[in-house]
């Protein structure tokens, strides 16, 4: 999947994009790379609460592969948000 700039726009637009993957493909390595560029869109924002509720997502959908960026992104996220106790949780799972 192509990376967007960092305008705002175009990551609205990338995220609508992403989700009608998810809502239209079968093929499950499409919907995990969509899953990941979708949680890496709301870290980058800032959208704490939307970036843990997807990466939670994928890594329940993925149980293979436990994604270390994502992992880590998710304790960051509930570090931004002053959650600590789940971050350090997070980081210890």
């Amino acid at each position: 999947l192509e990376y967007c700039p960092s305008s705002k726009s175009c990551q609205e637009t990338e995220i609508v994009f992403l989700q009608y993957i998810l809502a239209n493909t079968t093929d499950p390595d499409k919907t995990i790379q969509a899953m990941k560029r979708i949680s890496e869109v709301y870290f980058e924002r800032g959208y704490y609460p939307q970036a843990i509720e997807s990466i939670n997502l994928l890594l329940s959908k993925d149980t293979e592969n436990v994604f270390l960026e994502q992992r880590l992104q998710l304790a960051k996220s509930y570090f931004y948000l002053r959650n600590l106790y789940q971050a350090e949780i997070e980081l210890n799972t």
